[in-house]
């Protein structure tokens, strides 16, 4: 999981989200069940598109790429059914695999526990060490989430692996290389790999912390 920052929302919530509050709302206040004609409506292709493009296509928890295997699920951050009033808003929507979203479920709870990409700098409670994500010590809300979401569930430390594995072989590269322009091309790979659009990006990026690459940080 790394930080991640909303894009505009889709004209599609600017012009009816309200309204489909106010319908769901007339259901939930009344005790009854929302159909799902209602309760769905942000399910539209704009609103999917947007995600992506605020995500890089990858999974808003445990940073793996989606759309290769799977549609990718629109996230309700808080669940739409346990409170309407955020089920149509932009802010409380993400970009998810189906594995978290399951593994999410229905989970909520004031104050949340659940780290939020978008409210929470993410450094402060999540590392990857070797491949595997852990909480930073004293975090609560870093060790519930990694736990809730499984994040270190196979095959995710297989891909972090093999993500460590391409990341080295191009550091061990670049400290052999004499040549100055083919270094600088190199260095250049490398920091792409760091970048917030790569898969595994947190995982890359505690690496290159460990490996104590200064030029870098």
């Amino acid at each position: 999981m790394i930080n991640l920052t909303k894009g505009l929302k889709p004209l599609i919530l600017q012009n009816h989200a309200n309204q489909w509050t106010n319908e769901a709302l007339i259901f939930f206040n009344a005790g009854n069940r929302i159909p799902d004609a209602i309760i769905n409506k942000y399910n539209h292709p704009n609103v999917k598109k947007a995600l992506i493009e605020e995500t890089n296509g990858k999974c808003a928890y445990c940073e793996s790429f989606i759309l290769d295997v799977d549609y990718g699920d629109i996230e309700h951050i808080i669940p739409k059914r346990k409170n309407p009033l955020t089920a149509f808003e932009w802010d409380n929507l993400t970009l998810s695999c189906s594995v978290c979203n399951n593994n999410k479920g229905d989970y909520f709870e004031q104050p949340t526990l659940l780290l939020n990409p978008y409210v929470d700098n993410i450094n402060k409670h999540l590392k990857v060490f070797a491949t595997l994500v852990m909480h930073v010590n004293g975090s609560t809300k870093g060790e519930f989430t990694h736990k809730l979401l499984k994040l270190n569930r196979a095959p995710l430390p297989e891909k972090r692996r093999e993500a460590i594995d391409s990341f080295q072989n191009l550091i061990d590269k670049y400290y052999r290389e004499n040549h100055l322009l083919l270094k600088d091309i190199l260095k250049d790979e490398i920091l792409s790999m760091i970048q917030p659009e790569k898969e595994h990006s947190l995982t890359l990026k505690c690496y290159a912390i460990a490996q104590e690459l200064d030029f870098i940080f």
